[in-house]
């Protein structure tokens, strides 16, 4: 079965890696053809596996960001918003680079779900969806990195970065079809955009740009 690690973090005494799998794998679903996980590994036991989960979707997620803080866990996924299969034929005598390769799916948004150590408690979840051009087209969303703040006013925030050609509430206003970096500031107690400031941003110039982690 595929499995497939995407990223890990870690709160000091604990390892939490999130990636996904295929029924049969690790924390796989056997109702989907692909599940998103989460699993603790223990760093007083040899990097055993302490606890784990699928993660929610009402699609495929494919985990691409994880940040645990104490008990609490943020993963940023790009979910996709259909079950189209990309890679149907044989890819050689080299086994596919899953970390890097979405194996189902032509169209990504982003969403993230937060969740509490040990047992992987589910505290909200959220999706931020892409609006459709005019001819119907969506566009992907291709989410970077996220990391938990304190503004300057005190408040907690999760800041979300990617790049996307898309638009949305969550990405930002932006002109063309180019792809643009985007800046996306969460509440981290309910996952609500924070947009009182203004605070979803694109960063971009007339060409395609990537906002990496």
């Amino acid at each position: 079965a595929l499995e497939a690690c995407r990223d890990a973090a870690t709160n000091g005494s604990e390892i939490v890696v999130v990636g996904n799998s295929e029924p049969g794998g690790l924390f796989a679903n056997d109702d989907a053809i692909q599940t998103g996980f989460g699993f603790t590994l223990s760093t007083d036991s040899g990097l055993a596996v302490e606890e784990g989960a699928s993660l929610y979707s009402t699609s495929i997620p494919y985990p691409q960001a994880v940040i645990v803080e104490g008990n609490d866990i943020f993963v940023a996924s790009m979910t996709s918003n259909d079950l189209d299969q990309n890679i149907n034929e044989q890819t050689g005598n080299d086994f596919p680079n899953w970390t890097h390769l979405n194996k189902y799916g032509q169209g990504f948004k982003m969403s993230i779900e937060k969740l509490s150590l040990p047992n992987y408690e589910s505290i909200w979840k959220a999706e931020y969806p892409v609006d459709p051009e005019t001819d119907g087209t969506v566009y992907s969303v291709h989410v970077g990195g996220l990391i938990r703040k304190t503004d300057p006013s005190g408040r907690e925030i999760l800041v979300v970065v990617g790049s996307t050609r898309g638009k949305g509430e969550a990405y930002g206003p932006a002109d063309g079809t180019d792809a643009d970096g985007f800046i996306t500031i969460v509440n981290p107690d309910n996952g609500a955009l924070m947009n009182e400031d203004v605070n979803n941003i694109r960063i971009g110039s007339p060409a395609d740009d990537v906002i990496a982690e």
